[in-house]
């Protein structure tokens, strides 16, 4: 993790609450996420709002980040990333990011294999099912 006053990137769907964290211990919040709240603007140095987490939408955003803070190597990712795992493995490549390894990330996305897993370890969950019940108003959906 870099060290207070040191530029800190944050990408997420909403990065308001990592970036009021990392600006409470210090460092410097970059955000580039799909909201561009006004709390995000006050924890953050810098925001950059973007439509999806796709790396197309990425890219330029990072382009402008690096121009403005050429230093920037660490990044934090938040939720928004389930659909765009190709980005996430991208920002693997080109920075160190804190937090589970893109394909970590993308084995815990598979819900099917997470749960037969968590199961396997003898951990106590709720009865689970991946297709529509026949008597579905008995189960959340």
């Amino acid at each position: 993790m870099p060290h207070p006053h040191v530029p800190l990137l944050i990408i997420a769907q909403s990065g308001r609450f990592i970036a009021q964290a990392a600006k409470r211990l210090g460092l410097i919040p970059l955000v580039i996420d799909c909201y561009g709240d006004v709390d995000t603007h006050e924890y953050a140095e810098h925001v950059i709002t973007v439509a999806e987490l796709s790396l197309n939408q990425l890219v330029p955003a990072l382009a402008q980040i690096k121009a403005g803070y050429p230093n920037v190597e660490h990044v934090v990712y938040g939720s928004g990333f389930e659909y765009h795992p190709d980005s996430l493995e991208w920002l693997a490549q080109h920075y160190r990011l804190a937090g589970n390894c893109p394909a970590t990330f993308t084995r815990i996305c598979d819900k099917p294999n997470f749960f037969c897993r968590v199961i396997r370890a003898n951990y106590s969950v709720s009865r689970i099912s991946f297709y529509r019940r026949q008597y579905a108003r008995f189960w959340l959906a």
